[in-house]
């Protein structure tokens, strides 16, 4: 096991609770006028199980079968919330899932944009103007991302985002330097988010502290999982020679 919170006999009986769950909503996905709702629990599901998986200390194979599925979920829905769309492009760096060439990640990012409303995007355009997008799809355009011309499309984790422009300014011993103070803070930075300290709760809904994000930032960077083992919540075996 990945995850050090729970132990196996709990990830067993997630998963198999997270399958059930998956299997009701995608009977009832298309029924009636919450079809719109359903489809979006149904992918909050399928993000959850692959966290699931991680923790549980699954192959990456079945990371990526899962993956998959949950890409085909967001890529039905008429909307999509900009976390959901950073979060798929983070997966698709750390699993080489090229969504932006096969113009996945473009019918995605309309969907994030056909579903917000005109303060959301403060003065930018759309979604593809955010400074984190810009970047992640930058690792299969093989461009660099033009840091100076982007914003963070919602305010909000400003630290991160200072992160992910100092980052690529630095030499690769400065930049792990940089992930690994970030690292420290990372959990605290998302004490609002609904699944903090969800490893508390009775029921059945943790399914893993992990932070994709910074991990994908790193492989960006060229940073090897090696020089990164042994970080709280840092997934470094997604990353090169992260087996050690």
């Amino acid at each position: 096991m990945r995850d050090i919170l729970k132990d196996e006999t709990y990830w067993a009986e997630y998963l198999e609770t997270q399958e059930r769950r998956i299997a009701r909503f995608s009977a009832q996905a298309e029924l009636g006028s919450v079809a719109e709702y359903r489809q979006a629990h149904l992918l909050n599901l399928r993000v959850d199980k692959v966290y699931a998986l991680y923790s549980s200390g699954a192959p990456v194979s079945a990371l990526a079968r899962e993956y998959a599925l949950a890409l085909d979920v967001a890529l039905a829905l008429p909307t999509l919330i900009y976390g959901k769309l950073t979060w798929l492009l983070e997966m698709a760096v750390l699993l080489d899932v090229d969504i932006v060439s096969t113009g996945q990640c473009a019918l995605l990012r309309e969907k994030v944009d056909a579903g917000m409303q005109p303060n959301d995007l403060d003065h930018l355009d759309s979604c593809g103007d955010d400074l984190w997008v810009g970047v992640l799809e930058s690792y299969f355009s093989h461009n660099n991302c033009p840091v100076a011309e982007k914003r963070v499309l919602f305010p909000g984790n400003e630290t991160f985002a200072t992160l992910v422009t100092e980052i690529q300014q630095v030499p690769v011993l400065e930049a792990e330097r940089l992930i690994r103070s970030h690292m420290k803070v990372w959990y605290k930075l998302h004490r609002d988010y609904a699944w903090y300290d969800s490893h508390k709760n009775q029921n059945n809904i943790y399914a893993g502290y992990w932070a994709f994000d910074c991990a994908a930032l790193a492989k960006l960077c060229g940073l090897s999982g090696a020089a990164l083992w042994g970080i709280r919540f840092f997934p470094a075996d997604l990353l090169p020679n992260g087996g050690r």
